[in-house]
């Protein structure tokens, strides 16, 4: 049975696996919990569940039961040993695995917020070249006004970009403040 899904590690079902792992169960009570392999093979079912502490205790618990008598006894003993590597492995390849999750959906969050910048970076020179082009043939006097909202809104709006990225309250909040400066100034004092 563990044989079985060990081979078919991401296939197995939760449902065959709460099978497998009742028999044993059953097989261990109606030993009275006496025969070493079938403890060895709750160990591998209940690796393959993913409960490792488990696992060590089942065969750790089937190599104390091994008769030391028996003919086969070193046999036995290396192949428990085995299994208790194969767990250590399988918990490893786990951890590995969850690694390796985590970075994938960090990448794809890390890939979506540069996109959402040069989106950013994108409406912002569009926003520069507009403002200058009008600026360049309006009046001095409101071009001037006009460059500084415009440096404003740039101010503001990295500002906000950079509330939602960085920890740093204090120097944003600063920032945010000269950007609304920068647009409200020209009109409170009428150029």
């Amino acid at each position: 049975m563990a044989e079985y899904f060990e081979r078919k590690l991401d296939s197995a079902s939760k449902t065959e696996i709460a099978e497998a792992e009742r028999h044993v169960d059953k097989a261990i009570t109606l030993t009275d919990g006496h025969i070493a392999h079938y403890h060895e093979t709750k160990a591998r079912i209940l690796a393959i569940r993913r409960d490792f502490d488990s696992a060590r205790v089942s065969i750790t618990r089937a190599i104390e039961l091994e008769p030391r008598s028996g003919r086969d006894y070193y046999r036995r003993l290396t192949q428990y040993q085995t299994t208790r590597t194969r767990i250590d492995l399988m918990e490893q390849q786990s951890r590995w695995n969850d690694m390796q999750e985590s970075s994938r959906r960090e990448l794809v969050e890390f890939r979506a917020q540069q996109l959402q910048l040069l989106g950013l970076l994108a409406a912002v020179v569009a926003l520069i070249a507009t403002g200058g082009n009008i600026a360049s043939q309006s009046k001095p006097s409101d071009a001037i006004v006009l460059i500084e909202v415009m440096a404003g809104a740039v101010v503001i709006v990295f500002s906000a970009f950079s509330l939602m990225t960085s920890r740093s309250w204090g120097r944003i909040l600063v920032s945010f403040a000269a950007g609304i400066a920068l647009v409200v100034v020209p009109h409170v004092f009428g150029r």
